[in-house]
């Protein structure tokens, strides 16, 4: 379960997240958000044939350059990493970094959770904790493109605009 705060900052970019889903799938539907049951299994956005986790963080996120996949939750269960090893995962992932005045979105990422799964053995992992019992695992964003499991992110897009 999302502390508050995180929970309001994954709200206010919702719409950001489905529009950067909308842009970088070959699937033209309508996504919806997903139940309850199914935000439980840790899928926030449905589309009729892929479903995406997604994660905003803020601001001081952007020190690092890795995405981080929760791994204890402070009343225990399962969680993102869990999931991925499992491979009872969404199909994709979108992570955002929230800028400075936590009103845009400074840097984020599309992931394909199969290709991840499938080199889970692969990245590396940078374990931390929270001050509230959450911990979870930072993988560095060149371990991700290093086995394909980047398929978008703001980086590729701002090179790819003309000069």
């Amino acid at each position: 379960m999302l502390n508050p705060q995180s929970r309001a900052l994954e709200h206010r970019f919702a719409d950001d997240m489905k529009r950067i889903i909308y842009v970088h799938t070959t699937e033209v539907a309508t996504i919806r958000e997903g139940t309850r049951d199914e935000d439980f299994g840790g899928i926030d956005l449905v589309l009729p044939r892929r479903t995406f986790g997604t994660r905003v963080r803020n601001a001081y996120a952007l020190r690092y350059r890795d995405i981080t996949f929760r791994r204890a939750v402070r009343h225990g269960g399962r969680t993102e990493w869990h999931r991925l090893v499992d491979g009872d995962h969404p199909d994709g992932f979108v992570y955002g970094v929230a800028d400075q005045s936590g009103l845009h979105l400074a840097r984020w990422h599309v992931l394909n959770l199969h290709v991840l799964h499938d080199h889970i053995d692969d990245v590396r992992t940078d374990n931390r904790s929270n001050y509230d019992g959450t911990a979870f695992y930072g993988v560095p964003i060149d371990d991700l493109e290093a086995i394909g499991a980047i398929v978008a992110s703001s980086e590729q897009f701002q090179m790819a605009l003309p000069l």
